[in-house]
């Protein structure tokens, strides 16, 4: 078994009332000429979205410095949006990680240092490089020279399970393992100039944001930290006839969305089995969960999440809070969720369980059990 025993976010400085980028949206594609203004207004009120961060300073209705979208007439290449991609990345992947081994040492009788992380995962469909992040980050923290690095690139919203999965399987196969997971996007950078159904989605709900995760194996985190999520289990299904209606894809003019009306529909489909297929694994009953943790790719998707399992009023409430406050930032946005139960939700000195689940291209659709120690 193995358990995560800190967890932490990070945001970029850039911070963004929603109805401030439908009016910066609403000027940029012209809306305001056409009467259209009205109809963008409307679709981020529905978001249920309050706020966003980026790393540009270019979602401002007023005219101000800007790093991409410099010229009206010109949509930013593939190159404009890379070379963004690989100057901000660093320091906000860094910054999260800073805070997950501050709340690492905090909950721990035993310090622990960069130098002893033996295994490092990145995860990011924002951008590609190579050398990439994982190289960076090893060179930049001094990391071991040693150390197992790898990376868990252009997947989406669920690739965070993955790069757990990945931990899991580490810490169970070598006792000394301490696995370092950071999750970054910056969404924001890949905003199209387009009015299509998809692309005004994608404006609307996207954000820019980091988090970090330390794993290590069931006995090193019971013998030295306080508060410890243990991995239980972990499970996936995918929805095939769902491949065209959420995608990811790299044009000549940037990273290209498509958001189906109908994802809400496939996860209406799916959701029910794959929490029972997930909760069947371990013998547990909806009535064992604690907490749910769901990926908020959506309102809609959270609305249907919470019809279809007949979930109790609240219960998804540390879901809708961190759509309102950040939007969806794609593979992080998963772990802020378990941040804010971890941090103000979880009764840590009874056993609980936690369900978590995120969706993504496919239609993949992954989840994970987690339970405080008993």
């Amino acid at each position: 078994m193995s358990k995560i025993v800190a967890l932490a976010t990070a945001i970029p400085r850039y911070k963004y009332q929603q109805e401030d980028i439908a009016a910066y949206m609403s000027s940029e594609l012209g809306f305001g000429l056409n009467g259209k203004s009205r109809e963008i207004n409307l679709l981020y009120k529905k978001t249920k979205i309050k706020n966003r961060y980026s790393v540009i300073p270019d979602y401002q209705s007023s005219k101000g410095a800007k790093v991409l979208f410099v010229d009206d007439d010109v949509v930013p290449s593939v190159d404009d949006r890379m070379e963004l991609y690989n100057k901000e990345v660093l320091p906000l992947s860094i910054s999260a990680i800073a805070e997950c081994m501050k709340e690492a040492n905090s909950n721990s009788a035993k310090k622990i240092a960069l130098g002893d992380i033996t295994h490092l995962i990145t995860v990011s469909c924002t951008g590609l490089a190579a050398p990439g992040l994982e190289i960076e980050l090893s060179e930049y923290l001094k990391l071991a020279p040693e150390i197992s690095r790898f990376g868990v690139n252009f997947i989406g919203c669920y690739a965070s399970f993955h790069a757990m999965k990945m931990a899991d399987d580490i810490c169970r196969s070598r006792k000394e393992a301490k696995v370092l997971i950071v999750s970054v996007e910056l969404c924001t950078i890949h905003f199209q100039k387009e009015t299509d159904k998809d692309n005004l989605l994608a404006n609307a709900i996207f954000g820019d944001g980091a988090a970090a995760v330390l794993v290590t194996p069931d006995d090193f985190a019971a013998e030295n930290f306080d508060k410890q999520l243990k991995m239980e289990s972990f499970c996936t299904h995918v929805l095939h006839k769902g491949n065209k209606d959420m995608a990811w894809k790299i044009s000549s003019k940037g990273f290209l969305m498509r958001l189906s009306s109908y994802i809400p529909d496939l996860v209406d489909e799916g959701i029910g089995p794959l929490v029972n297929s997930s909760l069947s694994r371990l013998n547990l009953k909806y009535e064992s969960i604690d907490h749910w943790a769901i990926h908020p790719g959506g309102s809609k998707i959270l609305e249907v999440c919470h019809r279809i399992l007949e979930l109790e009023n609240g219960a998804l409430e540390a879901s809708y809070k961190i759509l309102a406050e950040y939007g969806n930032m794609s593979s992080p946005t998963i772990l802020f969720v378990l941040k804010e139960l971890w941090d103000n939700r979880i009764a840590w000195n009874r056993p609980q369980n936690i369900f978590a689940a995120g969706f993504g291209p496919g239609i993949t659709m992954e989840s994970a059990v987690f339970s405080t120690a008993s």
